[in-house]
């Protein structure tokens, strides 16, 4: 057992935008609203992370007074109540038909890029993706509502653990990066993540970190010129215990929960949000979790959980919830949302930027079923024509509807492709396997290979930062 000294790192969205829009828990039916729950009467800033999914998900919400939510399994697709999270390794085609089916829509652009374990991407890849997903989806959709980039984190990172780029640093990078090379950023709201990260003392439980996180944000975009509202897309707290020890690759809870000590920064939290949200343009607000959730690498639940169990009755941590957003928060303020100031998407396609060769962005992932995911994004506007799959060692690839490829195959997406999603997995369990790759796009060929040991496949390593 190691004695708990770690930074969390996976850390899931909760965005969602509402009734600015019509397609929150209130208004009238559309084909993404259409199976809504009854009129609810929550104060629309307030949403949540779901979390592990409670039995009825609606009526969960609406047991906890919350308007808006976010849930893992929905991915890039927004709807009724529900905010779309667009990663590197989604599918853009399949983005941009659910944008032209179902206009309107708002779209997290990314999460935690400036975060081993999460997006993980240098400001300038980040921009890359930023480019060819709001171009996709904008195209689709001229309506659609873009937050982004949300960090983990402002001014602060971690302490007592290996680190990551500030949430201010990365950005500092990111703006001079995608304005140098393609102008205005496409963004209707600056999102961002809070959570205390000292780890030399627990539990990880300080609003006053939260709130520097938030102020120092405001400061820098009004600095920057950048006329947008922020979106808290994601806060609360990683471990509430007051201590913690490793037993192999799961944290195990040492001492008590601090369930007092919750309730305040709850209280905190929403108190200070509501007096100093108008004034800093912070327009909407995601806490985690609605359920009890484990992260991947954690025993227990060390964080919040809205509704009790495999429930639909509030925990203590639900009721304050509801209390604050159904009668304690004050007059609504009017969100600010403003237009996005990129400069619209042509409809014909701008030409390749070939000189220099740009690179080709490959994000691997491993995901259940000891498969690994794997994006191939062009850079400098090029679009993807092909993938070329070499002969395959001891893998199986699973790309386009084709199962169990084992590679001497050419594989041509449509027309204007931005971005291709594949699997790789092994074909005998506890070797190596690889596929040699050459993506062709507007730009020519570009090869690199994919796959590798064992450990490549597996999902069980935990998804944190160590000391």
């Amino acid at each position: 057992m190691i004695v708990l000294n770690c930074v969390r790192s996976r850390v899931v969205p909760a965005l969602l935008l509402c009734l600015i829009l019509g397609w929150c828990l209130l208004g009238t039916e559309t084909p993404a609203t259409r199976g809504a729950p009854a009129a609810a009467t929550g104060d629309p800033r307030y949403g949540v992370a779901v979390g592990n999914a409670p039995p009825d998900l609606l009526a969960g919400l609406q047991a906890v007074g919350a308007m808006t939510h976010y849930q893992f399994s929905d991915d890039a697709n927004p709807g009724q109540g529900r905010l779309g999270l667009v990663r590197p390794y989604s599918d853009l085609n399949a983005v941009a038909a659910h944008a032209r089916a179902v206009p309107g829509g708002a779209y997290m652009i990314g999460n935690e890029p400036n975060v081993p374990g999460q997006d993980d991407l240098t400001p300038a890849a980040y921009a890359d993706f930023l480019r060819n997903a709001s171009s996709a989806i904008r195209a689709a959709d001229p309506t659609a509502i873009l937050i982004g980039p949300n960090v983990l984190n402002w001014g602060d990172t971690c302490q007592a653990c290996a680190g990551y780029p500030s949430g201010q640093s990365w950005s500092d990078l990111f703006l001079s990066s995608y304005q140098s090379r393609y102008g205005a950023l496409p963004l209707n709201a600056w999102g961002v993540h809070t959570y205390n990260l000292n780890w030399t003392r627990l539990p990880l439980i300080d609003a006053t970190w939260d709130q520097r996180q938030l102020t120092g944000t405001r400061t820098w975009l009004n600095s920057k010129g950048l006329n947008l509202p922020i979106w808290l897309t994601e806060f609360g707290i990683i471990w509430a215990y007051d201590n913690g020890v490793w037993n192999g690759n799961v944290l195990e809870p040492q001492g008590t929960y601090q369930t007092s000590q919750v309730a305040n920064y709850l209280d905190q939290m929403f108190g200070w949000l509501t007096a100093n949200g108008p004034s800093l343009r912070i327009d909407r607000w995601y806490l985690a979790y609605l359920s009890p959730t484990a992260d991947n690498y954690t025993g227990v639940p060390g964080g919040i959980g809205l509704l009790q169990p495999n429930s639909l009755v509030p925990s203590s941590f639900g009721q304050q919830y509801l209390s604050w957003s159904t009668t304690r928060s004050g007059p609504t303020a009017t969100p600010t949302l403003l237009p996005a100031t990129a400069t619209p998407i042509p409809t014909a396609t701008p030409p390749a930027n070939c000189s220099p060769r740009p690179s080709v962005s490959v994000v691997t992932t491993p995901v259940s079923g000891n498969r690994l995911r794997v994006a191939i994004t062009p850079s400098g506007n090029a679009r993807l024509l092909a993938l070329q799959f070499g002969a395959a060692s001891n893998a199986l690839i699973d790309v386009g509807g084709q199962l169990g490829l084992t590679g001497n195959v050419t594989v041509n997406p449509p027309p204007e492709t931005l971005q291709m999603t594949f699997f790789v997995r092994q074909a005998a369990a506890g070797q190596n396997a690889t596929v040699p790759l050459v993506v062709v796009d507007g730009c020519g060929s570009w090869s690199t290979l994919v796959g590798g040991g064992p450990a490549t496949f597996s999902t069980a390593v935990p998804n944190i930062l160590g000391p």
